[in-house]
C-alpha cells in the first residue's frame, strides 16, 4: 500500500536500540519519508541493503535536529539509535 507508515520499532524508545529489518518491495525506483524525532544529542544512523548476504551500509545521518526526509527505499532497512537525551525517540518511515 503506498504511503504506509512503518515504524521502526523497539522495545524502549528512550535508550540506544538497533531496530529489525523493515522489507521493502524491490519493484521499480521507489522512494519513501523517513521522520526522526530527535531530542538534544540524540542520533539516527539509517541503514539499508539489498539481501541477506550484503552487509549493511548508512543511508543518512540524522544527528542535529528533527528531520523529515525524502530517501530511496533499499529492500531491507533499518535504524540505529544513539539516544543520549533519555527521551523518547520515534522513526517512522513510509513506503
Amino acid at each position: 500500500m503506498a504511503n504506509a507508515e512503518r515504524l521502526f520499532e523497539t522495545t524502549d524508545n528512550t535508550t540506544n536500540y538497533l531496530s529489525a529489518p523493515q522489507y521493502f518491495a524491490t519493484r521499480g525506483y521507489r522512494t519513501g519519508v523517513i521522520q526522526a524525532d530527535i531530542g538534544s544529542g540524540d542520533q539516527v544512523i539509517l541503514q539499508g541493503r539489498v539481501s541477506d548476504s550484503m552487509n549493511w551500509l548508512d543511508i543518512l545521518d540524522i544527528h542535529t535536529n528533527p528531520t523529515i526526509t525524502e530517501v530511496v527505499l533499499a529492500p531491507q532497512m533499518r535504524v540505529s539509535v544513539t539516544n543520549n537525551s533519555g527521551d523518547p525517540l520515534v522513526v517512522m518511515i513510509t513506503e
